[in-house]
C-alpha cells in the first residue's frame, strides 16, 4: 500500500472517529432523553397508558397479524423473484429496481418483526 494511500486512510480514521466522538454520542444522548420524555409523556397523560395497555391485550394477536402479512409477503416477492418480464411480453420498463427495493423493505420488515417477537417473549419470561 503506498504512503498517500494509508496517509488518507488515516486521515479518514481520524475523521471518522471525531464525527463519532462530536456527532454520535450527542444524538445518543438524545435519543436517552427522548425516550426518557416519551415515558414521562406517558406517565403524565392517561390515555397513553390506557393505549399502552390496550395494545398489551392484543399483543399476541398483532405479532400474529404482523407474522402472516411477512410470510405473504415473502410468498408475493418468491413470486415477483420468478416471473422474468422479458418473456411476459410486459410493455413497461425493467422490474429489478423495484424488486431490489421490496426485498430491501422485505428485510427490514422482518428485522423490525424479529425485535418485537424477542420483546414479546422477552417479557413474558420476566
Amino acid at each position: 500500500m503506498s504512503r498517500l494511500h494509508r496517509t488518507a486512510n488515516s486521515a479518514m480514521m481520524a475523521t471518522l472517529i471525531s464525527h463519532v466522538l462530536c456527532c454520535g454520542l450527542p444524538t445518543v444522548v438524545n435519543m436517552l432523553a427522548l425516550f426518557a420524555g416519551i415515558g414521562t409523556l406517558s406517565a403524565l397523560i392517561p390515555w397513553v397508558g390506557l393505549l399502552h395497555g390496550v395494545l398489551h391485550e392484543f399483543e399476541l394477536v398483532l405479532l400474529l397479524v404482523s407474522a402472516l402479512a411477512l410470510g405473504f409477503g415473502f410468498f408475493v416477492h418468491h413470486l415477483a423473484a420468478k416471473l422474468d418480464c422479458a418473456t411476459q411480453s410486459c410493455n413497461h420498463s425493467p422490474c429489478a429496481p423495484k424488486k431490489r427495493q421490496s426485498r430491501i423493505i422485505l428485510i427490514v420488515a422482518s428485522g423490525l418483526f424479529l425485535i418485537n417477537l424477542v420483546n414479546y417473549f422477552w417479557h413474558q419470561a420476566g
